[in-house]
């Protein structure tokens, strides 16, 4: 009994300091600021963050706003890329590559937003629970540009293109490309009408 007590609390505190040589490995490397805790990052494929890029996660509901209890989560998988070109915040968000998402400067992205590249499952529902399920999931890169604003609770679906300047309204479902300097917003996400740098939602 005593000998398994030993064994399981070696294997937590492995996983525990595990976790706290990835995350200063990956704030000495990737100039990264995280507050309220340790964001998720399973790291399988590419993690590339700009030479002058800072990357700010939120982490749980004490530090974030919008009190959301989820640490974010960027989740890479073989073969595939995450890229941060400068400055990005994230809120309690996850990212999600199969294939590859970029992320440009000056980028907000809001509370319990999620971006993902891929339907991680075949259409074909005899696919499913098969091998063939996984290999006929559709991937296709995700690219949002600098300056751009994603309200909170907000989906990105694979093969967006979210121009410069754009503006996500909370709560958006995006299936479709966003010009630049548009304000965009529903489900599925519509643009509503273009904007100038002063320009607010409303």
């Amino acid at each position: 009994m005593l000998s398994n007590f030993s064994y399981i609390f070696k294997l937590a505190l492995f996983s525990f300091l595990a976790r706290i040589v990835l995350f200063y490995k990956t704030h000495k490397l990737c100039k990264v600021n995280s507050i309220g805790g340790i964001p998720y990052f399973g790291i399988k494929g590419s993690l590339h963050i700009g030479e002058t890029a800072k990357v700010r996660f939120v982490n749980n509901f004490r530090w974030s706003t919008l009190g959301v209890p989820r640490r974010c989560k960027l989740y890479v998988y073989k073969n595939a890329e995450l890229i941060f070109k400068g400055k990005a915040g994230l809120s309690n968000a996850v990212i999600v590559a199969t294939k590859k998402i970029v992320i440009g400067n000056n980028v907000m992205i809001g509370g319990g937003v999620t971006i993902i590249d891929s339907d991680f499952h075949s259409m074909d529902y005899n696919d499913w629970f098969t091998d063939n399920d996984a290999l006929k999931a559709k991937s296709l890169p995700v690219i949002i540009e600098d300056n751009v604003f994603i309200g909170m609770n907000s989906i990105i679906l694979k093969g967006v293109h979210i121009g410069k300047g754009a503006v996500i309204g909370a709560g958006s479902v995006v299936t479709k490309d966003v010009p630049e300097n548009c304000i965009a917003g529903g489900n599925p996400c519509v643009v509503i009408k273009k904007r100038n740098h002063e320009c607010s939602i409303s």
